[in-house]
């Protein structure tokens, strides 16, 4: 299983890949709507939420990722898991995409790696989104 992080901006010039499945986050008030990707992916999971974390932010301010949110990811990721790899976006690359990220790798024990102009593996960077990840974590199922 391999993973990938990168840019909405990133994501849209990708060719899809047939033994890749996709997620997409898209920011609730983007003028340009969901992300256009190119054809050919395995399967794509839209959710729609803010960079956000109720800790910090006002939650009548934001979109928060939702129970509803978390679980979809979860039954995605797991209903995928046969598959090469996930790639996964969000407008920056940093928060949201990271977030979930952190989870997939933790979930299928494998590296993090994003698309950088030398292809090279990272850390995660510790601006990743910690609410997300712990959404995911909490609704995470056993992989069987």
């Amino acid at each position: 299983m391999k993973l990938q992080i990168c840019t909405r901006k990133e994501a849209e010039v990708l060719p899809g890949r047939p033994d890749w499945a996709v997620i997409s986050i898209t920011d609730p008030l983007s003028a340009f709507g969901p992300a256009k990707l190119m054809p050919g992916w395995h399967a794509i999971h839209r959710v729609t939420f803010d960079d956000s974390d109720p800790t910090v932010d006002d939650p009548d301010l934001h979109i928060m990722i939702t129970n509803e949110d978390a679980q979809g990811i979860v039954l995605f990721v797991n209903a995928h898991s046969d598959l090469e790899g996930f790639m996964v976006h969000c407008n920056k690359g940093i928060g949201r995409s990271q977030g979930v990220a952190a989870w997939i790798a933790e979930h299928f024990n494998i590296p993090v790696f994003a698309l950088t102009d030398n292809d090279t593996e990272f850390a995660l960077d510790p601006r990743f989104n910690k609410h997300v990840y712990e959404m995911l974590k909490k609704h995470d199922a056993p992989v069987s």
